[in-house]
């Protein structure tokens, strides 16, 4: 009976070693498969967020937009003219907010006087109808970084608008200083009919961060950026950050799938 112990304790050895190489592997399939799966899924939002970014050219079909006429005068409108159609300017660091137009801004900063005057000229072209007119006002640099511009527009029926300053940044590029000031634009289109923003609906407001800058005596619109509505929370992860941590892990889970491979061969 003695002798036959060690017989049985090595099968018992060998029983239990299966039994753990067997759970061994079905731990780490389930954990491999469940980082493989996280994977897919991630690739596929980036690849849906990705068509959407490049569908956002076209009207929204979620946006119920009215009809476009380019006959329809909207200064005859009397509901539109009893709208609030001041331009407003907001200085946050100064607390102001005043109604500006353009025999009337004497208390804006003079450094931005003809900075914000060129935005005023942007909105009265917006309301006027007049594309190629506003489309003058964006800068060579805009047009040569693939910026869009407006196409044929109506006139706009613009209201609650309002110019808020952000920042100023000056920069030296080919010797020459570059001075910029940066802005949040916000106004709503009354019965919007997505001829000039197609991101929108009627009565609602999506800003846009404006960059206005100077070249010599050359101002123009360097930057016009519709404010994302998707924006994360900084303690929500972003897609790039999902595929990162997903390539990471995944790395990491096949070092560990190889290393016990090789842990268990040894065993045998």
């Amino acid at each position: 009976m003695n002798s036959s112990n060690p017989r049985r304790r090595q099968l018992n050895n060998q029983t239990d070693g299966k039994k753990n190489r067997k759970k061994s592997l079905l731990i780490l399939s389930i954990l491999v498969g469940s980082i493989t799966a996280f994977v897919i899924v991630a690739l596929i939002c980036v690849g849906l967020m990705s068509k959407n970014e490049e569908d956002s050219g076209n009207k929204n079909p979620t946006y119920i937009f009215h009809e476009a006429d380019y006959d329809y005068d909207i200064m005859r409108d009397p509901q539109y003219l009893q709208l609030d159609r001041q331009v407003y300017f907001s200085n946050p660091e100064t607390g102001i907010t005043l109604s500006i137009d353009k025999n009337n801004y004497i208390d804006v900063p003079n450094d931005q006087k003809e900075y914000v005057l060129l935005l005023y000229d942007f909105i009265d072209y917006a309301i006027a109808g007049k594309s190629e007119e506003l489309n003058s006002l964006f800068s060579e640099e805009y047009i040569k970084a693939d910026g869009k511009t407006k196409l044929d527009f109506t006139m706009q029926q613009l209201y609650n608008i309002k110019i808020t300053y952000v920042q100023m940044l000056e920069e030296v590029v080919d010797g020459n200083t570059v001075t910029s000031y940066d802005y949040w634009l916000e106004y709503m289109i009354r019965n919007n009919n997505g001829t000039f923003r197609n991101d929108m609906e009627s009565d609602c407001i999506r800003k846009e961060y404006v960059r206005v800058s100077k070249r010599g005596e050359r101002l123009g619109i360097d930057v016009l950026a519709p404010y994302r509505t998707d924006n994360k929370p900084n303690d929500i992860m972003s897609a790039e950050e999902i595929i990162k941590i997903s390539i990471i892990a995944t790395i990491t889970m096949g070092v560990a799938f190889v290393g016990v491979g090789i842990m268990l061969k040894r065993k045998k």
